[in-house]
């Protein structure tokens, strides 16, 4: 394994200072916590609505793409949410390359 190199951050981006070699490469380990997301208290038709987000990414329950039925959707408050399974995307996207050639 090759020697770590230091990171820089500046204005919002990590930077990998080091001398690249053919083979080189980066593992980035970004940790995303599954948490709720509450609708804003201000917006009247979304009291008590919530979503569930893990990192950049927002999971929620539409009418529309429920053919109008959301409201007998409930989430209690002490409900656990978390994450239970992992999906490898470096696979997805090593067979989704080689599918294309």
């Amino acid at each position: 394994m090759a020697p770590r190199s230091q990171t820089c951050p500046s204005d919002g981006y990590a930077t990998i200072k080091r001398q690249w070699k053919t083979g080189d490469t980066v593992h980035l380990d970004l940790p995303m916590v599954t948490r709720r997301v509450h609708a804003n208290a201000f917006v009247k038709d979304d009291v008590g609505r919530v979503a569930i987000a893990r990192g950049p990414i927002v999971y929620c329950a539409e009418a529309v793409d429920n053919g109008g039925r959301v409201s007998n959707l409930y989430l209690p408050a002490d409900a656990p949410v978390e994450m239970r399974s992992q999906i490898d995307v470096r696979a997805q996207v090593r067979s989704s390359a080689e599918s294309r050639y």
